[in-house]
């Protein structure tokens, strides 16, 4: 066993017996490897929906996840191959969970791009009722303690009118209003 692979080994067993600093040394090492196998392997069409570095953490969540299975012959040429091919199989099965007919990206229309047609094929069902006691209380916190102004655009916005319709009533720019459902959304993810 030569000095490099001898140094994983002792790194692995540093890892499993749940050094940190030994884990984020491994991290350091094979990151970069793992974020050029993810963006290689994801579809182009893809690209905007994932955020390559979901894929990596995801690769390193498995991965420590289970060390023991790696045994104590691992060698350095197979812990970069067997990390490159973990990422590599589950982009590949990311991406072929969004083909299925009811992820299909291929479907997806812009909002701005809806046509009262393409609205009028979206089934009209009822809200369950959890989720219609999710919606209220989102509401309530997104209109609670705001001025009236706010739970007015709020208000336009739910009932679908687009930022520039909303700027023409209210007498503001168009980017007034983008910048104040910008950091609501941000306040309602934050406290998510």
């Amino acid at each position: 066993m030569s000095q490099h692979e001898g140094c994983l080994a002792q790194l692995l067993g540093r890892v499993q017996e749940g050094d940190a600093a030994a884990a984020e040394e491994i991290v350091a090492r094979y990151g970069e490897h793992l974020l050029r196998v993810v963006r290689h392997t994801l579809i182009p069409r893809l690209r905007s929906k994932f955020d390559s570095q979901d894929f990596v953490q995801s690769v390193w969540a498995s991965f420590f996840a289970d060390l023991g299975h790696l045994g104590n012959d691992i060698q350095l040429q197979d812990i970069a191959a067997y990390l490159g091919e973990m990422a590599r199989r589950k982009t590949i099965d990311e991406g072929r969970r969004m083909q299925t007919q009811k992820r299909l990206v291929d479907r997806e229309v812009p909002w701005d791009g809806c046509s009262e047609e393409s609205l009028s094929e979206v089934p009209n069902r009822a809200l369950a009722p959890s989720d219609a006691a999710v919606v209220r209380e989102t509401w309530k916190h997104l209109t609670d303690g705001r001025s009236d102004r706010s739970v007015q655009i709020f208000e336009m916005r739910r009932h679908g009118a687009t930022h520039v319709e909303i700027a023409q009533r209210l007498g503001v720019k168009e980017r007034t209003i983008q910048r104040f459902l910008d950091r609501a959304k941000r306040r309602m993810n934050k406290h998510a």
